[in-house]
């Protein structure tokens, strides 16, 4: 879809920035094409960047990492208050970037706001960037009870890359909800040496408010999984 995207602009002639369809993990990491289901947007910002050479279109990927308050409440984050379970992956201290919906949106706002600032790079942008260990006593605090779910790492990526081999020979196309899909995602996030980057706190945009302090997220936990 973005390559045609990408080509309408060029024919209209009006078009001077695009925000591409990121908005999740870094697909700038050097390692990111190492998990399959990264491969397709890899691709899609090679043939953009090849397409707009010698023309004024630029671009910008907002890298955000999950969207936590959307996906909370769903049961979707690792977190499911509907069932009361936390699920930790490895070791539980790998520290990852996470954003807000809203500031995702802010985050477009900004750029289009001052496109030449953020031209033809990547912009980080979160608002926490916190370990499952780290968030547990946060969890306890909000709402006490939960069962913990601990799974081994190397087992479940073993798993993944089984599943995605399995679904390529069955001619599977569309991955997206497919388990071997979310569950690749989920290994680049809790890799423990942050081969993926799902920890780029180091680098998110300074200066526009985007970061957010700890206890602040320790008061909105108490609302995303429905405490009393």
């Amino acid at each position: 879809m973005q390559p045609a995207i990408v080509d309408a602009c060029l024919k209209a002639g009006t078009v001077k920035h695009i925000i591409t369809p990121d908005f999740a993990g870094d697909t700038f990491s050097p390692h990111i094409s190492e998990l399959p289901l990264y491969v397709p947007k890899v691709e899609a910002q090679k043939q953009l960047e090849e397409k707009i050479k010698g023309t004024d279109l630029t671009w910008s990927a907002i890298i955000t990492g999950g969207w936590y308050d959307w996906a909370i409440p769903l049961g979707y984050y690792w977190i499911n208050p509907q069932t009361n379970t936390i699920t930790v992956y490895g070791s539980g201290n790998q520290r990852n970037s996470m954003c807000r919906v809203g500031t995702a949106a802010k985050a477009v706002c900004d750029v289009l706001a001052d496109p030449a600032k953020f031209k033809n790079r990547p912009v980080y942008v979160a608002d926490h960037t916190v370990s499952m260990n780290q968030l547990i006593p946060m969890l306890e605090e909000a709402k006490p009870g939960w069962n913990i779910v601990k799974v081994d790492l190397d087992a479940f990526f073993a798993e993944a890359k089984r599943l995605w081999d399995e679904d390529t020979k069955k001619g599977v196309e569309v991955r997206l909800l497919t388990p071997a899909y979310n569950m690749l995602g989920t290994y680049g996030i809790f890799e423990e040496n942050n081969r993926y980057n799902a920890d780029f706190e180091r680098l998110i945009e300074p200066g526009y408010g985007y970061q957010k302090p700890l206890d602040e997220l320790r008061e909105e936990l108490k609302t995303l999984v429905g405490a009393k």
